[in-house]
């Protein structure tokens, strides 16, 4: 049985693809589109069939929603070391709290 956190992973990543797919020409990325097609039918005829844009407003809802529910959903002893950037010369440590200030702050966060 899944997770709870990898149940919210599946959903951000579906989600995520029905808002780029939404949000794309689709002669510009027809093999990517054609992919999500397959894997998402029944969304993506709601999607077509929508005369205004509440379908697609309902994908960007719920990407942001998974997003921030997997921050919470994270186990209170996660730890994950990031690699310097620029500026630091320390490896960055991310935990939960970090985790779920930095979506926090960033939501709605609705990029694909």
């Amino acid at each position: 049985m899944p997770t709870i956190r990898a149940k919210l992973v599946d959903l951000e990543e579906k989600y995520r693809r029905l808002v780029w797919y939404s949000r794309t020409n689709p002669e510009e990325q027809s093999e990517r589109m054609e992919e999500i097609s397959d894997l998402y039918p029944d969304e993506i005829v709601k999607l077509e069939n929508c005369e205004n844009s509440w379908q697609h407003g309902f994908n960007s809802g719920m990407l942001a929603a998974a997003r921030l529910l997997r921050a919470y959903a994270l186990p209170n002893n996660y730890q994950k070391t990031l690699p310097p950037d620029e500026e630091d010369q320390e490896p960055l440590i991310q935990t939960r709290d970090t985790e779920i200030h930095r979506e926090e702050n960033q939501f709605p966060f609705l990029d694909t």
